[in-house]
């Protein structure tokens, strides 16, 4: 489970639709919300409904950061001020009175509601004004159940979403339902007791693939969080079993067996004591587990600061950088806003760095 692409892309579902009002103001005078204010009240949603979903496994895709910060940012910075203009421009329309409803579907569909694109309440409060094979710039303009598909010029094409066997090269190119594959391919994601990752399909949210092996291409077995999570304060646990521990406490190393490393569930440690690979990390929330060499037989270190602006990221399960900060080429920086200055897309909100810059999401913008 891909966090960044799972919001993104369910916020997309509801913003694909776009955005000239219909039976309201887009200024949110008859009762809904502005404009400027969709981004962080569809974060919000859809960070309970993950919440929700994933329980506390959700604050570890984030590494500290809040959820709502982090994902209000992405919306805003990748491409909010073309998705005004295609209000202003009546390319898409936004009903301010029917968003409430939209958030409300999407709090309680929680892990239901995480692959599901077009879902009619959104659809009532966003949609494109573009037909499937109309020009189109961002997906904002087109109508629902299509997005636009971009060539290696603009403008690009509103497009059906792919069945299952698709090509795609993102979640929303796919069907409501499927996900885009490793391979490039919509699919069906793998539910309980079904194989997963390392070749096969990723779980449907809120089941854990446990015992995949990336290196050895075995896939992994979808489970169920209660199942995977259940052992106890000291007792044994296994990662690489996903054996794990409940309320996802550490997964620590406790010593050697007949040359096999045996786990144990521990409680986190303290700011700057001694700590063990873990999984996930057992330090607190801005420390990492500082000195571990597996490869020279060194399974135990230090709790140290994680690593800040300019300097080497840091290598603890889940955590690379402090928040607001991305491992870039091996390097921590402060993720930027549109027109900051980037060297890969990993640095900027908008994900997309382009010529030392970052600019908007979409390739057919001619702002930063």
């Amino acid at each position: 489970m891909k966090a960044r692409w799972w919001l993104v892309g369910v916020l997309g579902a509801g913003l694909s639709g776009g955005v000239v009002a219909c039976g309201g103001d887009a200024d949110g005078s008859s009762g809904g919300a502005k404009l400027e204010d969709v981004p962080a009240r569809f974060a919000a949603a859809q960070c309970a409904a993950f919440r929700s979903c994933f329980g506390p496994l959700a604050d570890i895709y984030f590494s500290g950061q809040s959820c709502e910060e982090r994902f209000t940012k992405v919306v805003e910075q990748g491409n909010w001020p073309e998705v005004i203009q295609a209000v202003e421009s009546g390319r898409a329309k936004y009903t301010p009175s029917k968003l409430q409803g939209c958030l409300d579907r999407m709090r309680e569909g929680s892990c239901g509601s995480i692959n599901t694109r077009d879902l009619p309440e959104c659809v009532a409060a966003f949609d494109g004004s573009v037909a499937a094979g109309g020009d189109c710039t961002l997906d904002a303009e087109c109508a629902s159940g299509t997005y636009c598909k971009m060539g290696s010029t603009c403008p690009g094409k509103c497009t059906a979403r792919g069945a299952a066997g698709a090509e795609c090269e993102e979640e929303e190119h796919c069907a409501s339902g499927l996900v885009c594959s490793p391979e490039g391919r919509c699919v069906a994601p793998a539910k309980l007791g079904e194989a997963c990752d390392a070749g096969a399909p990723e779980c449907e949210p809120g089941l854990l693939c446990m015992g995949a092996d990336d290196q050895a291409r075995r896939p992994g077995s979808c489970r169920t969080q209660a199942d995977a999570l259940s052992s106890q304060q000291g007792e044994v646990c296994s990662p690489s079993e996903g054996k794990l521990c409940k309320d996802l406490a550490p997964c620590a190393f406790d010593g050697i067996v007949g040359q096999q490393p045996v786990f144990k569930c521990i409680a986190p440690v303290a700011k700057g004591g001694a700590c063990a690979i873990a999984f996930p990390d057992p330090c607190q929330a801005d420390e990492w587990c500082s000195g571990i060499d597996t490869q020279q037989g060194v399974f135990t270190g230090t709790c140290r600061p994680l690593a800040g602006e300019g300097e080497p990221c840091s290598d603890g399960f889940g955590k690379a950088c402090r928040p607001g900060a991305a491992c870039d080429d091996g390097v921590c920086r402060t993720v930027q806003e549109r027109g900051g200055a980037c060297s890969s897309d990993v640095g900027c909100y908008s994900d997309r760095c382009s010529g030392g810059t970052c600019v908007a999401n979409s390739p057919c913008s001619t702002s930063p």
